[in-house]
């Protein structure tokens, strides 16, 4: 173990200091070292958490399977971010306890079968809870991400979910074709969609036919759940004009398509989040 710490450190220092390495390698090898040294503390808590059966087992569950969530996808923000040029959203995935929110709605217990989608499924954050605590007899769920890599992976972590009653699709929203109802284009087809995409920064060109394909997919009084990252603090705004803009614009969109609309907050994420649930006009 001694062994193993020294190397990370190590490889760390050496990867993040060296000055004879491109400064886009020194990152990639960086978050590559962080990666290994998250999995090896992973690997510590599920060892350990074997003998746990309390509360403390279901805390550590959730802190492992949160580290794994984000190893994966804070590497992948980064190289987007400084590789590639691209503007991304958020870069951790989301808690085990804002997932948990998102997907209240379908924790009764009493309900009948449900239809779900998982919009912007990511590494699988929200889908877990979803498929583990959420999912009943009769359920269907289908999840949509435009990143191949993180639907293999979601595809991988569940295989036992694997079967006609859940998929995971790789493509682009606004392109993609529901597989319910294809007579009709999908029409009406979920009981409850859950989002979790960045709309403030998508372009006007890709949010606009989303917003439009969402209505389409949701069964008249069919629950929108989104979230919206908390980005004012007393005095402090961390958002820009334009971030302020475009979520009037979405606020604007939901009230003229939504009634019902409820509004909770989770500060248990980075960041604290909002939680909107609502429901769509008959």
């Amino acid at each position: 173990m001694r062994y193993f710490l020294h190397l990370i450190i190590g490889s760390f220092m050496c990867a993040s200091l060296s000055n004879t390495i491109h400064p886009m390698q020194r990152i990639k090898n960086a978050v590559s070292c962080a990666r290994a040294a998250t999995t090896y503390v992973c690997s510590c808590a599920a060892a350990v958490r074997k003998n746990q059966k309390s509360y403390a087992y279901g805390a550590a569950c959730d802190t492992c399977n949160y580290l794994i969530d984000f190893r994966y996808m804070l590497g992948d923000m980064l190289w987007e971010m400084f590789a590639r040029q691209r503007v991304v959203g958020a870069l951790s995935p989301s808690t085990p306890r804002l997932a948990r929110r998102i997907t209240k709605p379908a924790a009764n217990n009493n309900r009948g079968p449900l239809t779900m989608l998982d919009l912007g499924c990511g590494v699988g954050s929200t889908l877990r809870i979803l498929i583990t605590e959420r999912m009943q007899k009769g359920d269907h769920v289908d999840a949509v991400e435009i990143k191949q890599r993180w639907c293999d992976l979601v595809d991988n972590r569940y295989p036992h979910a694997k079967h006609e009653n859940f998929q995971c699709h790789c493509a682009a929203f606004e392109k993609w074709k529901c597989p319910l109802n294809e007579d009709r284009q999908g029409a009406e087809s979920y009981d409850i969609i859950f989002c979790t995409l960045p709309w403030t920064q998508l372009p006007d060109e890709i949010a606009t036919p989303c917003k439009t394909k969402i209505l389409q997919l949701l069964k008249p009084k069919g629950i929108f759940v989104f979230i919206r990252l908390k980005g004012k603090y007393g005095p402090i705004n961390l958002c820009t004009a334009a971030t302020d803009a475009k979520n009037a614009l979405f606020d604007a969109w939901c009230a003229e398509h939504f009634e019902n609309i409820t509004c909770s907050t989770e500060w248990m994420n980075l960041l604290p989040a909002y939680v909107y649930v609502m429901e769509k006009k008959s």
